[in-house]
């Protein structure tokens, strides 16, 4: 069963932000994280994050190709040939997105993930 979570609504921002830390409690392969801009041109590099409950310690499982408009989806599963916006790796415990915004322009978006 999929379980679907939302890691930032739908907002207009104009600085980098990280989304909150989703625990993913049931053993899940993939994710799809969906970046959807609504509004404005911004610049905008996605990095999936995971952290380590022990340590506290975050490291990199993807960061993205720059997103200008419309919608983005990036792939995280062992089955997907690595490639731009997917990596070859599992779901990790405990994950998050983190939205680095360049060149000043505000933008609305979102970005949410479906862990199958």
């Amino acid at each position: 069963m999929a379980m679907h979570a939302t890691l930032l609504g739908s907002e207009s921002r104009i600085a980098d932000v990280d989304s909150r830390v989703i625990t993913v409690w049931e053993k899940y392969k993939a994710a799809h994280v969906v970046v959807d801009i609504t509004a404005g041109n911004p610049n905008l590099v996605v990095s999936l994050m995971a952290k380590d409950p022990t340590s506290s310690k975050n490291y990199s499982l993807l960061q993205s190709s720059t997103i200008n408009s419309g919608t983005t989806v990036l792939k995280v599963g062992p089955d997907y040939t690595a490639g731009t916006n997917v990596a070859k790796d599992y779901v990790p415990y405990m994950f998050y997105a983190s939205v680095v915004q360049s060149g000043g322009v505000a933008a609305t978006y979102s970005v949410g993930a479906v862990f199958i």
